[in-house]
């Protein structure tokens, strides 16, 4: 797992990107079924909002599991037991890779060849 700083928020999770350009690198375009494959599972690492609304503390919210709150490290409960909030707050928190803008960013070469490929 490849981890960014981003200060002062915390660190990113970008190993799903990561995983999915060592992949795209090492296929050649004839084997388009694997590189879409390895495109949906990249996809796939992300949360599906259109099944959760947001709470009034900006976390996510889905009914469709067992009322719980899902994927998001500022939804989860922290590990000290503070809220919510100070879980926000945190420098140590993990940052999902399609909540940071410069992880987005590293997808554009990759897609561009994915899409040309295809």
């Amino acid at each position: 797992m490849t981890l960014h700083g981003v200060a002062p928020r915390g660190q990113v999770d970008d190993s799903p990107i990561d995983t999915f350009i060592r992949t795209l690198s090492a296929l050649s375009a004839e084997d388009w079924q694997r590189r879409i494959e390895a495109f949906k599972t990249l996809v796939n690492s992300t949360p599906d909002y259109s099944t959760t609304y947001n709470t009034d503390d900006g976390s996510h919210y889905s009914n469709i599991h067992d009322n719980a709150n899902i994927m998001t490290p500022c939804s989860q409960p922290h590990p000290t037991g503070r809220s919510n909030t100070a879980a926000h707050q945190t420098n140590n928190a993990i940052i999902p890779w399609y909540r940071s803008s410069k992880s987005v960013r590293r997808l554009a070469a990759p897609l561009k060849t994915l899409l040309l490929d295809a």
